[in-house]
């Protein structure tokens, strides 16, 4: 017979959870992200196409970053694509370190992994709410990419995730 007093159980990690339930924590964590950058977007009055990011970058929020501050970087220009996608991450690193209440009330205290600055920014410039009004036909990578002004390829993968195309 075994007399070892009962030890108290340890607090779960995400490497002892089973599978199913750290996919699930992932799952929970990218759809508070998706919701911070829908939300982020609607208080800096920009929620429509293409998304005006150099405007969320300069007039940001109360509360979220000054744009006079000398912490950041000179405003961006709306340039190529890729410059937007720059901005955007650059926007979702501000937030991330910043102590803006919807950010610490969606996500929490931990900081975004650099897959989840790319989330971030990636819903930033592609809404799920805004992708969601186009019609099938608008949904292909080329079209998006045109009309939400990102590279193709950050188009099909957006797409892709949301479940309108099928990389083929």
């Amino acid at each position: 017979m075994h007399n070892d007093p009962l030890l108290p159980p340890l607090a779960p990690t995400a490497a002892s959870l089973p599978t199913i339930h750290r996919s699930l924590k992932s799952t929970v964590r990218r759809v508070r992200i998706e919701h911070l950058a829908t939300e982020l977007l609607r208080q800096s009055e920009a929620l429509r196409l293409p998304v005006p990011i150099v405007q969320v970058y300069t007039n940001p929020p109360p509360g979220l970053w000054y744009a006079g501050s000398n912490m950041l970087p000179p405003p961006p220009t709306n340039g190529t694509f890729y410059e937007r996608m720059d901005t955007a991450r650059s926007i979702a690193q501000l937030v991330d370190a910043s102590q803006w209440e919807p950010s610490r009330r969606m996500i929490g205290r931990h900081p975004l992994s650099p897959g989840e600055i790319e989330i971030f920014a990636i819903a930033l410039l592609m809404p799920a709410i805004l992708l969601a009004r186009m019609n099938n036909r608008q949904r292909t990578p080329a079209i998006i990419a045109t009309i939400f002004q990102v590279p193709e390829m950050e188009a099909a993968v957006r797409l892709s995730e949301l479940g309108y195309f099928a990389p083929g």
